[in-house]
């Protein structure tokens, strides 16, 4: 009887999860990946980026493979997109064979690119959840932003969240948004698109700390540009 209990409520959960991750200004996560770069976390920051990009979930990205990115140099093929296989996803019940498409393909640059035999099962990240959560919140705390859900502040969750509320606000897709996110109830993604709380995060800082902010998003795309230039030879 508890097993049965147990399974349902977990499928419960699934369709319609207790908590949701308050969704991120777009600012915030620039300069969160910045800051990163900045203190000498590169995967840290490939993390945020992938997490972000795939509408992946956090244990979705800690327990990648090299096996598990499938790359334009895989696929011999100039077409401008990579895959991401999700082998143990929340929802693998429902669907069995999960893929996240990336179209940022200036990310891989942080990951071997070699497909060797001996290379395939490199572990891309080697990061434990409890190492990860600890940097963010080094990072989002820095940023003046608070990181407990009890305090309605970011947390790993809150990539997935952004993200489609970013796609939703430049396509108004929701189809396609659902898809690429693999949620199985439509009603679980309109609660992130309907919720506009996040985008306040930044409106209870004091002007120096959002000044802060604004500051260290504007560096994100030259760091990540500095970064993938100054160690090609380290992923080959």
């Amino acid at each position: 009887m508890v097993s049965i209990f147990s399974t349902r409520l977990s499928r419960w959960e699934e369709e319609e999860p207790t908590s949701r991750g308050m969704v991120m200004p777009e600012a915030l996560f620039r300069a969160g990946v910045a800051l990163s770069l900045a203190w000498g976390w590169p995967l840290f920051a490939a993390a945020l980026l992938l997490g972000f990009n795939g509408l992946l979930r956090r244990g979705e990205v800690l327990g990648l493979l090299r096996c598990e990115l499938i790359l334009t140099c895989d696929l011999l093929s100039c077409r401008q997109v990579a895959f991401v296989r999700v082998q143990c996803s929340k929802t693998s019940r429902f669907m069995l064979r999960q893929h996240a498409k990336i179209r940022m393909l200036s990310l891989f640059a942080f990951f071997p690119r070699s497909s060797q035999t001996n290379r395939l099962r490199l572990s891309l990240f080697a990061c434990s959840p409890a190492v990860f959560r600890r940097r963010w919140d080094e990072v989002f705390s820095f940023l003046h932003v608070p990181t407990a859900e009890v305090n309605l502040g970011v947390t790993p969750k809150s990539l997935r969240g952004s993200r489609a509320t970013w796609l939703y606000q430049e396509t108004e897709d929701i189809e396609r948004i659902q898809w690429g996110g693999r949620w199985q109830q439509r009603r679980t993604l309109e609660h992130y698109l309907q919720d506009v709380a996040g985008q306040l995060l930044l409106a209870s800082l004091t002007k120096s700390q959002r000044l802060h902010v604004s500051e260290l998003s504007a560096f994100a795309e030259p760091l990540l540009s500095t970064y993938i230039e100054l160690v090609p030879s380290a992923h080959s």
